[in-house]
């Protein structure tokens, strides 16, 4: 695994390479079983602002290769525990990046997220808002892309926290979920079991940047991309793994 700096490690906008362990590993991390159909993970982070910027990418392959390959999200951990920080930590960087971030993928930062990078009180802290993830793919995985989506346009897009419960309460009311019942679902014991184990079995494959895309087909596992990568980049590189 690379070494990275302070600030690699905790600038969620960075675009940060990684190197991965053994095959074997990414292997042992999406089973071994053989599927019917292939399986693209997308492993991500909800505080990740490539992550978000990469949403209509992913979107879009999603609506391209959905009946030929199965889609299993993971959420990646990249701030828990001691790592976790007020966003004023990480302000110098996020608001001299994101124009830039804007300018190359199209997606936009919305003012009231700005306005809390520039207020500096958020706590940048993966775990919560992975919590909700994992219990959201639980009750519908076949519409957990676009909670991803959702959860991540209400914080960067309308700068909502990400550590408070209404937020979460708010997404629950949207996908006709009840509030209450979700947020009892995202602190259960099971949850929070299934969670921290994708955490490790991220870290345990050599996976350090987000976002990333891995494709298995029968027992072989491949990366797709290791950080952000342009749509059409991605379609070509998916067809000829199919193709094989």
């Amino acid at each position: 695994m690379c070494r990275m700096s302070r600030n690699e490690l905790f600038n969620p906008f960075m675009f940060r390479k990684f190197t991965f362990l053994a095959s074997l590993s990414l292997v042992s991390f999406l089973g071994m079983a053989q599927e019917q159909k292939p399986t693209i993970v997308y492993i991500f982070d909800p505080i990740c602002g490539w992550c978000y910027s990469f949403n209509p990418v992913i979107d879009k392959l999603h609506v391209k290769f959905k009946h030929n390959v199965d889609l299993v999200v993971v959420s990646g951990g990249m701030i828990i525990d001691k790592k976790a920080r007020p966003i004023a930590d990480m302000s110098e960087f996020i608001l001299a990046g994101y124009e830039d971030m804007q300018n190359l993928t199209g997606v936009k930062f919305g003012t009231p997220y700005i306005q809390m990078v520039e207020e500096g009180k958020e706590l940048l802290d993966s775990e919560k808002p992975a919590l909700a993830t994992t219990a959201f793919q639980t009750l519908h995985p076949h519409k957990v892309l676009e909670f991803v989506q959702k959860l991540q346009e209400s914080h960067f897009l309308y700068g909502k926290s990400l550590n408070n419960d209404s937020t979460y309460s708010h997404l629950a009311k949207h996908f006709g979920i009840n509030p209450a019942e979700f947020l009892q679902t995202m602190n259960s014991d099971s949850i929070k079991t299934a969670t921290r184990s994708d955490f490790k079995k991220v870290e345990d494959a050599g996976i350090n940047g987000f976002p990333t895309l891995l494709i298995k087909i029968g027992g072989q596992v491949q990366a797709i991309t290791r950080g952000y990568e342009k749509y059409e980049k991605l379609e070509k590189k998916i067809e000829k793994l199919l193709s094989q």
